[in-house]
């Protein structure tokens, strides 16, 4: 992308928050990006993935998703096959990306 010619102060601030976390991915553990849909918000994740490692996921979720859908939850299908409880995994894996 084309560099944005007088940046604002706020958005210098935020490209040096993009230029850590993309030297540091793995170190905070995610990010919550709270911005309404918008060609900023676009661009600002678009500066954040060009620093990262290549075919480094960034995955979009809703910031009140439940801790279930987060960290996986009963699996009824599974449970009623076993007799006994069982919980569906986490969908972040070993190695991935925090940026989730």
């Amino acid at each position: 992308m084309p560099p944005v010619s007088d940046p604002s102060p706020l958005w210098t601030d935020a490209l040096r928050v993009a230029a850590l976390l993309a030297a540091e991915p793995y170190s905070c553990g995610g990010i919550v990006v709270r911005a309404g849909a918008g060609p900023v918000r676009d661009r600002w994740l678009a500066t954040l993935q060009a620093g990262l490692p290549q075919n480094a996921p960034i995955r979009r979720m809703p910031t009140g998703i439940a801790d279930d859908r987060l960290l996986g939850g009963l699996d009824l299908a599974a449970t009623l096959r076993a007799g006994s409880a069982r919980l569906r995994g986490s969908p972040r894996r070993p190695g991935a990306s925090p940026f989730a």
